[in-house]
This record gives structure tokens, C-alpha cells and sequence, in this order.
């Protein structure tokens, strides 16, 4: 499983793994501040929530999930 660690800025959510503090992936389209971040149990999906009521679901690509973290 991976840690990662969320950034939003302007309109972006970045992600990172928060073990080598590497940014993986940028989503865009988000143009309020976010205030809740879920992942789904099978790492797959996540949800998110704005300010203005606005809940996301997104997907994780096959590139993130085909990807192997190499300590």
C-alpha cells in the first residue's frame, strides 16, 4: 500500500508519496478549496469534497496501480 500526502494549489490536487516526498500525480479542475479527502478501502478510488458541495469520485489509473515502489 502507498502513503501519500495531498497538495491543492489553484486549481490542482497534487499527490505525493509521502515516503520519498515525490509528487506521482496532478488532478485539475478543482476551483474551491478542498476539505475532505477519502480513499476507498481497495486503493483504487478516491473521493473528495469542496467548498462549494461539490463531491468527486475519481480513478486511479492503471499507471499508478501497475506502479511498484522500489525502496
Amino acid at each position: 500500500s502507498h502513503k501519500l500526502q495531498f497538495k491543492q494549489k489553484n486549481s490542482k490536487l497534487d499527490f505525493f508519496y509521502l515516503t520519498f516526498e515525490e509528487k506521482f500525480a496532478r488532478v485539475k479542475g478543482y476551483f474551491e478549496p478542498i476539505n475532505n479527502i477519502d480513499i476507498h478501502l481497495d486503493g483504487k478510488s478516491y473521493a473528495s469534497a469542496n467548498e462549494d458541495d461539490l463531491v468527486r469520485i475519481d480513478y486511479f489509473d492503471n499507471d499508478y496501480l501497475d506502479y511498484d515502489v522500489v525502496y
